[in-house]
């Protein structure tokens, strides 16, 4: 046998290499988790559509119903509104709050990390520093003193958990360019008079995307038990609108008598985080170059 059909055999018996979509694909829990995740947003997308009681409409006749009475499926909140008409809506402000709270935290964070990375020595350090500043506060306790000096409100909550939220962003970032930027097509680029704008834009920043994206993805169910976290201390969302923190909140001094007004809520945040956090996990996988047969 020649050396070449031996070669063309071999290769021929290597596992083929899949792409990282097909990965993800064939990840059975990752995609049940992604399709929970897509019903939810959905459904909260589509809430005006779907015959559902109104959300902030009250019915002192029917308050406090357990789930399954008097046509509630979740029962009823304290005063006669359908929880499970509140947690549809609450799920428009929960999700779309932590999404940009998780946006606003990445437009911060990227930057700062790219430059940090990239220009290294006394830059790195001053933007380094300023990060583990913020490092140093737990994410709750520097939220609620942001929004102590912006004011509470829900696009005040959202401002202020991205801004306590970027440092992980900045973090990712900078470590990511710190393993290309000797790389050769680098320093080509650099050698051929690329500016340093144009090397980090385009040779720098694509090479971050991937873990960046993950890094969105499992930081969006933090935001949102962070988020929550705020309303239920009464900072974020305000009444008569909801959310699943204020929703819990509401509930927490009748959950001896009717623990369904803080399971239900609190089962939502759970359900989606853990989606977020198993579908963050498949992605990682998928994307590593290192598990690509």
């Amino acid at each position: 046998m020649s050396e070449r059909a031996t070669l063309s055999s071999a290769a021929a018996a290597l596992p083929r290499q899949r792409r990282w979509w097909q990965r993800l694909f064939a990840n059975r829990v990752a995609m049940i988790a992604l399709i929970g995740l897509l019903v939810i947003v959905i459904l909260a997308i589509i809430a005006p559509l779907l015959p559902l009681p109104p959300p902030n409409t009250p019915n002192a006749r029917l308050r406090l119903s357990i789930p399954g009475e008097n046509g509630f499926v979740l029962g009823s909140d304290t005063l006669g509104r359908s929880i499970l008409s509140r947690i549809i809506w609450g799920g428009q402000i929960s999700l779309g709050v932590a999404m940009l709270a998780s946006g606003t935290a990445m437009l911060l964070g990227l930057p700062t990390g790219l430059v940090a990375g990239y220009y290294g020595g006394r830059v790195d350090d001053i933007l380094m520093r300023l990060t583990d500043v913020f490092m140093a506060f737990p994410i709750v306790l520097l939220a609620i003193t942001i929004i102590a000096a912006l004011g509470t409100g829900l696009s005040n909550a959202m401002l202020a958990a991205g801004i306590a939220g970027y440092p992980l962003y900045a973090r990712v970032v900078r470590g990511s360019v710190l393993t290309v930027r000797e790389m050769e097509y680098v320093v080509a680029a650099r050698a051929i008079g690329a500016s340093n704008p144009r090397i980090m834009l385009r040779h720098l920043l694509p090479n971050v995307l991937a873990p960046l994206i993950v890094t969105f993805t499992l930081d969006v169910g933090n935001m949102i038990i962070l988020t929550s976290s705020l309303s239920f201390l009464g900072l974020g969302t305000q009444p008569p609108n909801s959310d699943w923190g204020n929703m819990i909140a509401a509930g927490r001094t009748h959950i001896r008598t009717a623990p369904h007004l803080v399971l239900m809520p609190g089962t939502a945040v759970f359900l989606v985080v853990l989606a977020l956090n198993i579908a963050g996990d498949a992605l990682r996988d998928a994307l590593d170059p290192r598990l690509r047969n």
